[in-house]
């Protein structure tokens, strides 16, 4: 198997990252936080319900933003908790 050179992404090139690929983010400083501290891969597995499946980029159907995929998560967050 070949060695993974593919370097990690800072949080600020994280959520460039989303930003470009089409995501309304209204507060960096927030975005920020919750990267730091759910993870961008967390949280992509939520972003999957706004982005565009037709597209290879992987880019957000219009109208998607970061507060609308932190909504999600909380919301399965919470129902987690009641089912428990």
């Amino acid at each position: 198997m070949p060695p993974y050179n593919k370097p990690p992404l800072s949080l600020k090139d994280q959520l460039s990252k989303l930003k470009a690929r089409g995501l309304h983010v209204e507060d960096d400083a927030e975005a920020l936080h919750y990267l730091k501290f759910i993870g961008y891969y967390r949280l992509s597995a939520y972003a999957l319900s706004f982005q565009d499946n037709h597209q290879l980029s992987k880019s957000f159907v219009s109208g998607a933003s970061f507060g609308s995929i932190l909504d999600l998560y909380r919301f399965d967050r919470e129902l987690r908790l009641l089912a428990m």
